[in-house]
């Protein structure tokens, strides 16, 4: 089981994110771990907000028990006031030691402060710990409750850890793994193009040990579990979302990578692509930070 002690979701009252509340409330149930429920209003805020604010979240809180069925998980609410609305998430988050942040990728609270979005992307990019984010949905399917994991493997030893983590949930949610390769196949103008589409298929030989590797990647990191495995070119980002698009992924688990002198975590062009445009949740594995993965248990590296 993934190690989570505190998981923590920003909302703004939108459908959105309520629907990252419902996915935070079942992850940090299966998890047995704390729920925080966060709003954040910017200065100024108009009198009388605060108090407005604070009676939505009980109700929110209300529906999410009654909807969620979780009578039993800990929840506490919080509020806070600040003129970065991701600025204020990303401090509540240490503060609280927070090992997973679920946020919507859209929406807008009735107060005229905007949450979702770019904020969620500025979480993504410095938050200490693993970040999933949640695209609205006709109809919703809890990652607690998925059969379909799309895992994108680029071969780095980031990808490997994501991997790992990725088998775990899966492993407890009986799904299926699709694990991706893409090659990346730069556009070119067309004059250069002369029927070549990229490196398939000027290395016939390329998709073949591609794929191996593939094999040898689940047999290490996801055995016994139920794997599909995928070999494609283009550009990742895009093979990913389109992928992604078809319609039979619940979810994506994809790594970030970097991290910059100030010890603020990067993610990569790729990763940042697939949060603002993949149709369904994606679980973002920080290349630094917390591991989710108990002491001891296959994976543990101290900086996954």
């Amino acid at each position: 089981m993934l190690h989570v002690t505190n998981v923590l979701v920003p909302t703004d009252f939108s459908r959105c994110a309520d629907q990252a509340l419902l996915q935070a409330a079942a992850l940090a149930n299966q998890a047995g771990a704390t729920l925080h429920l966060l709003h954040v209003a910017t200065l100024p805020s108009h009198r009388g907000g605060d108090g407005e604010a604070e009676a939505r979240t009980h109700d929110l809180v209300s529906w999410l028990r009654k909807m969620a069925a979780v009578p039993d998980l800990n929840i506490l609410e919080a509020e806070r006031r600040g003129l970065s609305v991701a600025s204020e998430i990303l401090t509540y988050a240490e503060q609280i030691d927070a090992d997973l942040v679920v946020i919507g990728t859209h929406g807008r609270s009735s107060l005229g402060a905007t949450l979702l979005g770019s904020v969620a992307v500025e979480v993504v990019r410095h938050a200490a710990c693993p970040v999933v984010t949640v695209r609205e949905q006709e109809e919703a399917r809890l990652i607690s409750a998925m059969t379909d994991v799309l895992v994108p493997v680029d071969f780095s030893g980031f990808s490997h850890r994501c991997l790992r983590k990725a088998a775990i949930l899966a492993r407890e949610t009986g799904a299926t793994l699709h694990l991706l390769h893409v090659v990346d196949a730069p556009l070119h103008p067309t004059f250069y193009a002369s029927g070549v589409k990229g490196p398939l298929d000027i290395d016939p030989e390329l998709h073949e040990r591609c794929r191996l590797e593939l094999v040898r990647l689940a047999a290490e990191h996801a055995p016994g579990i139920p794997t599909e495995l995928y070999v494609d070119q283009g550009h990742p980002a895009d093979v990913i979302c389109r992928f992604a698009d078809r319609g039979a992924v619940d979810l994506v688990f994809i790594a970030t990578h970097g991290l910059t002198g100030l010890r603020r975590f990067l993610m990569g062009s790729v990763t940042e692509k697939v949060v603002r445009h993949a149709p369904c949740p994606v679980f973002v594995v920080k290349a630094f930070g917390k591991t989710l993965l108990a002491a001891g248990e296959p994976g543990q590296e101290g900086q996954a």
